[in-house]
């Protein structure tokens, strides 16, 4: 009978003793204080800045293309006399900059020829 009575009143017990335990701990708490602290100041390392030459080596890995790309057809045949500086591998010009001058000499026969066919027309009509 003892024991029926621990089983049963015992956790009520306890469970009533947590509950005044808890409102008394309520009930006398005091309320916050509330303080006007200033904020800690910033802890900030200061360095004059100074100018100075900078090598940076920068590694990278990919393909590398022309932003534009231009082929030269010559209106006439013949020998290459002068290249421009200009006219190399990622060199770049403007428009009307002499890139290449040919040999007159095979331009000038070029010409003899086509008065010459232009007067063998005229004497065949």
């Amino acid at each position: 009978m003892i024991r029926i009575l621990l089983k049963s009143v015992l956790p009520l017990v306890v469970l009533g003793l947590g509950v005044w335990l808890a409102s008394e701990l309520i009930s006398s708490r005091e309320p916050p204080v509330s303080r006007d602290d200033p904020p800690p100041p910033l802890l900030v390392r200061v360095v004059d800045a100074v100018a100075e030459d900078l090598e940076l080596e920068v590694l990278s890995q990919g393909t590398v293309e022309p932003r534009t790309e231009s082929q030269l057809f010559p209106e006439v045949a013949g020998r290459i006399e002068w290249c421009s500086p200009a006219f190399v591998n990622g060199g770049s010009f403007e428009a009307g900059d002499v890139l290449l001058r040919l040999d007159r000499r095979d331009y000038e026969l070029a010409l003899v020829r086509a008065e010459a066919e232009v007067a063998r027309a005229d004497l065949a009509v």
